[in-house]
Protein backbone atom coordinates (compact mmCIF):
# COMPACT_ATOMS: atom_id res chain seq x y z
CA UNK A 1 0.00 0.00 0.00
CA UNK A 2 2.89 2.29 1.02
CA UNK A 3 4.56 1.88 -2.42
CA UNK A 4 0.94 2.58 -4.28
CA UNK A 5 0.71 5.92 -2.62
CA UNK A 6 4.15 6.57 -3.21
CA UNK A 7 3.76 6.10 -6.98
CA UNK A 8 0.26 7.78 -7.14
CA UNK A 9 2.25 11.03 -5.37
CA UNK A 10 5.20 11.01 -8.20
CA UNK A 11 2.14 10.92 -10.62
CA UNK A 12 0.31 13.80 -9.43
CA UNK A 13 3.31 15.95 -8.56
CA UNK A 14 4.14 16.55 -12.39
CA UNK A 15 0.83 16.77 -13.12
CA UNK A 16 0.28 19.49 -10.39
CA UNK A 17 3.55 21.60 -10.99
CA UNK A 18 2.11 21.11 -14.97
CA UNK A 19 -0.66 22.70 -14.16
CA UNK A 20 0.41 25.59 -12.09
CA UNK A 21 2.35 26.94 -14.78
CA UNK A 22 -0.19 25.98 -17.56
CA UNK A 23 -2.27 28.70 -15.14
CA UNK A 24 -0.04 31.55 -15.12
CA UNK A 25 0.70 31.15 -18.64
CA UNK A 26 -2.94 31.66 -19.57
CA UNK A 27 -2.98 34.15 -17.34
CA UNK A 28 -0.08 36.23 -18.90
CA UNK A 29 1.60 35.68 -15.81
CA UNK A 30 4.68 33.98 -17.26
CA UNK A 31 8.05 35.40 -18.73
CA UNK A 32 8.11 36.96 -22.03
CA UNK A 33 8.50 38.23 -24.49
CA UNK A 34 4.49 38.94 -25.17
CA UNK A 35 3.27 40.79 -28.54
CA UNK A 36 0.98 43.70 -28.94
CA UNK A 37 -0.65 44.89 -31.70
CA UNK A 38 -1.19 48.93 -32.40
CA UNK A 39 -3.21 49.80 -35.75
CA UNK A 40 -2.96 54.01 -36.73
CA UNK A 41 -5.20 55.07 -39.28
CA UNK A 42 -3.79 58.56 -40.52
CA UNK A 43 -6.65 61.12 -42.01
CA UNK A 44 -5.65 60.57 -45.63
CA UNK A 45 -6.48 56.83 -45.09
CA UNK A 46 -2.96 55.54 -44.89
CA UNK A 47 -3.25 52.58 -42.16
CA UNK A 48 0.03 51.90 -40.16
CA UNK A 49 0.33 49.06 -38.32
CA UNK A 50 3.11 47.76 -35.44
CA UNK A 51 4.05 44.95 -33.21
CA UNK A 52 4.95 45.72 -30.11
CA UNK A 53 7.23 42.87 -27.82
CA UNK A 54 7.48 43.47 -24.17
CA UNK A 55 8.86 41.19 -21.18
CA UNK A 56 6.71 42.53 -19.06
CA UNK A 57 3.43 40.80 -17.90
CA UNK A 58 1.22 44.03 -18.95
CA UNK A 59 2.20 47.23 -20.19
CA UNK A 60 0.07 50.77 -20.35
CA UNK A 61 -1.18 52.37 -23.58
CA UNK A 62 0.77 54.51 -23.48
CA UNK A 63 3.83 52.15 -23.52
CA UNK A 64 2.44 50.61 -26.31
CA UNK A 65 2.91 53.81 -28.26
CA UNK A 66 6.19 54.56 -27.11
CA UNK A 67 7.82 51.35 -28.13
CA UNK A 68 6.10 51.47 -31.25
CA UNK A 69 8.76 53.17 -33.08
CA UNK A 70 6.09 55.80 -34.44
CA UNK A 71 6.79 59.74 -33.65
CA UNK A 72 4.75 60.53 -30.40
CA UNK A 73 3.73 63.84 -29.19
CA UNK A 74 1.46 64.19 -25.81
CA UNK A 75 0.75 66.56 -23.46
CA UNK A 76 -0.65 66.95 -19.80
CA UNK A 77 -4.43 66.52 -19.81
CA UNK A 78 -6.47 66.06 -16.76
CA UNK A 79 -4.43 62.99 -14.68
CA UNK A 80 -2.64 62.21 -17.38
CA UNK A 81 -1.56 63.06 -20.93
CA UNK A 82 -2.99 63.18 -24.09
CA UNK A 83 -1.90 62.45 -27.56
CA UNK A 84 -1.51 65.41 -29.64
CA UNK A 85 0.38 63.68 -32.69
CA UNK A 86 0.83 60.49 -33.78
CA UNK A 87 3.35 59.72 -36.91
CA UNK A 88 3.85 63.07 -37.80
CA UNK A 89 0.03 63.61 -37.66
CA UNK A 90 -1.94 65.68 -35.39
CA UNK A 91 -1.00 69.09 -33.52
CA UNK A 92 2.39 69.97 -32.43
CA UNK A 93 2.73 70.99 -29.17
CA UNK A 94 4.44 73.29 -27.89
CA UNK A 95 3.66 75.48 -30.85
CA UNK A 96 0.23 74.49 -31.34
CA UNK A 97 -2.73 73.73 -28.29
CA UNK A 98 -3.05 69.69 -28.45
CA UNK A 99 -6.39 69.81 -29.53
CA UNK A 100 -5.75 73.12 -32.48
CA UNK A 101 -8.13 71.30 -34.57
CA UNK A 102 -11.36 71.70 -31.86
CA UNK A 103 -10.55 75.65 -31.23
CA UNK A 104 -12.70 77.99 -33.46
CA UNK A 105 -16.47 77.79 -33.41
CA UNK A 106 -18.23 75.85 -36.34
CA UNK A 107 -14.96 74.01 -37.22
CA UNK A 108 -14.86 70.41 -37.54
CA UNK A 109 -13.18 68.83 -34.25
CA UNK A 110 -10.62 66.88 -35.01
CA UNK A 111 -8.11 64.89 -32.96
CA UNK A 112 -6.43 61.28 -32.34
CA UNK A 113 -9.57 58.70 -30.63
CA UNK A 114 -8.59 55.75 -28.83
CA UNK A 115 -9.83 52.41 -29.39
CA UNK A 116 -9.33 48.55 -28.25
CA UNK A 117 -10.22 45.60 -30.71
CA UNK A 118 -12.50 43.80 -28.21
CA UNK A 119 -13.41 39.82 -27.98
CA UNK A 120 -15.91 40.07 -30.57
CA UNK A 121 -13.40 41.38 -33.22
CA UNK A 122 -14.91 45.17 -33.05
CA UNK A 123 -13.30 48.00 -32.40
CA UNK A 124 -14.66 49.92 -29.09
CA UNK A 125 -13.74 53.94 -28.00
CA UNK A 126 -11.44 54.22 -25.03
CA UNK A 127 -13.13 55.05 -22.02
CA UNK A 128 -9.82 56.05 -20.04
CA UNK A 129 -6.70 57.74 -21.63
CA UNK A 130 -3.83 55.56 -22.61
CA UNK A 131 -1.91 56.12 -19.86
CA UNK A 132 -4.42 54.57 -17.51
CA UNK A 133 -5.33 51.29 -19.47
CA UNK A 134 -3.33 47.77 -18.93
CA UNK A 135 -2.40 46.49 -22.49
CA UNK A 136 -1.66 42.38 -22.35
CA UNK A 137 -0.36 40.16 -24.30
CA UNK A 138 -2.74 39.90 -27.45
CA UNK A 139 -4.56 42.80 -27.29
CA UNK A 140 -4.68 45.63 -30.13
CA UNK A 141 -5.20 49.19 -29.79
CA UNK A 142 -6.22 51.29 -32.00
CA UNK A 143 -5.90 55.21 -33.34
CA UNK A 144 -7.62 57.06 -35.58
CA UNK A 145 -7.28 60.84 -36.72
CA UNK A 146 -11.00 61.93 -36.03
CA UNK A 147 -13.71 59.77 -35.60
CA UNK A 148 -15.37 59.95 -39.27
CA UNK A 149 -13.80 56.91 -40.54
CA UNK A 150 -13.17 53.67 -38.59
CA UNK A 151 -10.37 51.20 -37.84
CA UNK A 152 -9.58 48.41 -40.26
CA UNK A 153 -11.17 45.22 -39.74
CA UNK A 154 -8.26 43.87 -38.50
CA UNK A 155 -6.82 40.60 -35.98
CA UNK A 156 -4.07 40.21 -33.60
CA UNK A 157 -2.82 38.05 -36.04
CA UNK A 158 -2.73 40.35 -39.22
CA UNK A 159 -0.70 42.52 -36.89
CA UNK A 160 1.59 40.14 -35.36
CA UNK A 161 1.85 37.39 -37.78
CA UNK A 162 5.75 37.14 -37.32
CA UNK A 163 6.50 35.02 -34.06
CA UNK A 164 8.35 37.07 -30.74
CA UNK A 165 11.68 36.79 -30.02
CA UNK A 166 13.55 36.85 -26.71
CA UNK A 167 15.87 39.81 -27.04
CA UNK A 168 17.33 42.29 -24.99
CA UNK A 169 15.20 45.29 -23.71
CA UNK A 170 14.13 47.99 -26.03
CA UNK A 171 12.82 44.64 -27.84
CA UNK A 172 11.98 44.75 -31.17
CA UNK A 173 8.99 46.53 -32.88
CA UNK A 174 7.61 45.71 -36.34
CA UNK A 175 6.09 48.84 -38.56
CA UNK A 176 4.21 47.92 -41.34
CA UNK A 177 2.67 50.53 -44.11
CA UNK A 178 -0.81 49.03 -45.43
CA UNK A 179 -1.44 51.11 -48.59
CA UNK A 180 -5.19 51.37 -49.92
CA UNK A 181 -7.24 50.32 -46.81
CA UNK A 182 -10.88 51.50 -46.79
CA UNK A 183 -12.58 51.83 -44.38
CA UNK A 184 -16.32 52.53 -43.02
CA UNK A 185 -18.67 55.16 -41.25
CA UNK A 186 -17.95 54.59 -37.11
CA UNK A 187 -19.94 56.77 -34.43
CA UNK A 188 -17.62 58.12 -31.37
CA UNK A 189 -20.71 56.53 -29.44
CA UNK A 190 -18.96 54.11 -27.18
CA UNK A 191 -20.29 50.33 -27.05
CA UNK A 192 -19.52 48.43 -23.64
CA UNK A 193 -18.08 45.07 -23.78
CA UNK A 194 -20.25 42.19 -23.96
CA UNK A 195 -18.04 40.44 -21.84
CA UNK A 196 -15.67 42.07 -19.30
CA UNK A 197 -12.65 39.77 -20.82
CA UNK A 198 -12.48 43.03 -23.79
CA UNK A 199 -10.56 44.52 -20.53
CA UNK A 200 -7.97 42.14 -20.19
CA UNK A 201 -5.90 42.51 -23.47
CA UNK A 202 -6.72 39.20 -24.66
CA UNK A 203 -6.34 36.83 -21.20
CA UNK A 204 -8.72 33.89 -21.12
CA UNK A 205 -9.31 31.75 -17.83
CA UNK A 206 -9.01 27.85 -17.60
CA UNK A 207 -12.17 26.06 -17.84
CA UNK A 208 -13.70 24.97 -14.51
CA UNK A 209 -12.51 21.59 -15.19
CA UNK A 210 -9.22 22.46 -14.67
CA UNK A 211 -9.80 24.19 -11.36
CA UNK A 212 -11.20 20.79 -10.35
CA UNK A 213 -8.64 18.64 -11.37
CA UNK A 214 -6.72 21.46 -9.38
CA UNK A 215 -8.35 20.71 -6.53
CA UNK A 216 -8.03 17.04 -6.68
CA UNK A 217 -4.88 16.84 -6.88
CA UNK A 218 -4.12 19.10 -4.20
CA UNK A 219 -5.60 17.29 -1.93
CA UNK A 220 -4.00 14.10 -3.12
CA UNK A 221 -0.53 15.71 -2.67
CA UNK A 222 -1.81 16.52 1.11
CA UNK A 223 -3.80 13.13 1.90
CA UNK A 224 -0.57 11.25 0.53
CA UNK A 225 1.82 12.94 2.64
CA UNK A 226 -0.37 13.29 5.93
CA UNK A 227 -0.98 9.01 5.52
CA UNK A 228 3.01 8.89 5.25
CA UNK A 229 3.66 10.50 8.24
CA UNK A 230 1.48 9.18 10.07
CA UNK A 231 3.15 5.27 8.99
CA UNK A 232 6.35 6.95 9.84
CA UNK A 233 4.84 7.90 13.60
CA UNK A 234 3.34 4.51 13.70
CA UNK A 235 6.72 2.24 13.32
CA UNK A 236 8.67 5.22 15.71
CA UNK A 237 6.28 4.15 18.92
Amino acid sequence: MQRLMLLALLIALPAFTRFSADTSRERGEGDGPHRAGLVVRHGDGRVVTACVSFSEPTITGEELLTRSGLSLATAPFGLGAAVCALDGEGCQPPGQGCFCHCQNLGEKCTYWVYSHLGDSGRWQVATSGAGDYTVRDGAVDGWTWGGDVALPALTFADVCSAPATATVAPLPTTVTLLPGVTATPMSLAFTPSPSPSSDRGGASSPPWSAYVAFVLLGLMLVGGLSWLLGRQRGRGT
